[in-house]
């Protein structure tokens, strides 16, 4: 998020931020269930990658290759979190999409396609305005996921 914003304000446009993967919906069966579980397929691999790297950090490495890993494996939990955050463009989105009551989608994709147009700016002020909101809230959920995989010592 500060990448691309630093990016924004110097150079007028964006760069550094992660680019979604077309998907055209219309080779599921059923649409829903099929984008639903595209959009898991990240955050999941991001917490598969985290696992296979504290199964390495277990095998007792040099110092300085425990250091990277726990930064690979913090980085990876990490994404996998914010990535399952409802807010479009997130992939959190497209769950939440799949799970609400079709008598909600026409309010819901209004709401999409406001948030996903000023996701950035609404990113840069949540870091602004209330520095720590965030990360109070992402490391809520992360220090649990850390215990779990027995690497909490890393944060």
């Amino acid at each position: 998020v500060i990448l691309p914003a630093i990016f924004l304000f110097a150079f007028g446009s964006v760069f550094g931020y992660a680019k979604p993967v077309p998907v055209n919906p219309r080779y599921f069966k059923d649409q829903r269930k099929g984008m639903m579980l595209t959009s898991l397929a990240g955050p999941f691999s991001n917490f598969l990658m985290a696992a296979m790297g504290s199964v390495l950090l277990a095998q007792g490495l040099l110092v300085s290759i425990k250091f990277i890993l726990g930064a690979f494996i913090f980085i990876n939990v990490l994404l996998g979190v914010f990535n399952l955050i409802p807010i479009p463009p997130l992939d959190g989105s497209k769950i939440l999409e799949g799970v609400l009551p079709r008598a909600w989608l026409t309010g819901y994709y209004k709401f999409e396609n406001i948030v996903e147009r000023y996701f950035m700016i609404i990113m840069i002020l949540i870091i602004v305005l209330r520095p720590g909101i965030l990360s109070n809230v992402l490391f809520s959920v992360i220090k649990p996921i850390l215990r779990l995989l027995g690497v909490e010592s890393i944060v």
